[in-house]
């Protein structure tokens, strides 16, 4: 469930590092268009490799004023087990007035959302955006997700002290970019599970997240994603 997680919410950052917000229009590092896709290896904290991920462009909708872009994400074990079916979760984000955001909403994995379709609940959030020109010591805005049904929380993910720490070069299988590192807290509390981490994600204003790193509690390292690939 931990690993599960983790995956979860390196997807749901993975949509940020496609877009910036400017002026009255949104653009992004590079256009989005459908079927554009990228590819990332993920490892232990012993370096081994445990699973790939997938994401590409599924979708793009006009609503009123807005655009609604959807990112598949799938993720397929580096050992399956027999009869293992790979992991795919649809993402959201919405373009609106020149600012570009997250939908929360989609970071909650597809099983834990089927399992009260039909139910009655609420949902309160507070999206997540990501500026142009990132710049060393410069701070993000937080954002969360709270799923209550009949007064119990069922599922709640904040993500806070998000912050630019320094610009350097990085360098992964898909090649050497030039990066913002950001750093930032997690914590994703699902029935009566609790899991709290800090979180390491490079940024490149080329192709997006190049590499990210997540630690425990206690700062030890759990998991790392690296670039392999993308296409435009």
């Amino acid at each position: 469930m931990k690993t599960r997680i983790l995956s979860v919410l390196f997807i749901a950052f993975f949509s940020f590092s496609l877009t910036q917000s400017v002026n009255n229009d949104c653009e992004t590092y590079y256009p989005l268009e459908k079927g554009m896709k990228w590819t990332y290896e993920e490892f232990n904290k012993k370096g081994k490799l445990t699973r790939t991920t997938t994401t590409f462009v599924k979708d793009i909708n006009t609503l009123g004023t807005k655009t609604e872009y959807v990112i598949e994400a799938s993720s397929t074990s580096a050992k399956p087990k027999k009869d293992e079916e790979p992991y795919k979760q649809d993402l959201h984000y919405i373009c609106d007035n020149g600012v570009l955001s997250f939908d929360m909403k989609s970071n909650i994995p597809q099983e834990n959302m089927e399992a009260i379709e039909g139910q009655t609940f609420e949902v309160d959030q507070s999206n997540l955006a990501i500026p142009k020109n990132l710049k060393a010591g410069q701070t993000l805005n937080d954002g969360f997700v709270s799923i209550t049904m009949s007064g119990f929380n069922l599922i709640t993910i904040n993500i806070t002290d998000r912050t630019v720490e320094k610009i350097e070069s990085v360098t992964t299988k898909a090649g050497t970019f030039n990066c913002a590192l950001i750093t930032y807290k997690s914590s994703a509390k699902i029935a009566f599970m609790t899991l709290k981490t800090t979180s390491k994600e490079w940024f490149s204003d080329e192709v997006g997240i190049v590499k990210s790193e997540s630690y425990d509690k206690k700062g030890k390292l759990m998991s790392s994603n690296k670039l392999v690939s993308y296409s435009k």
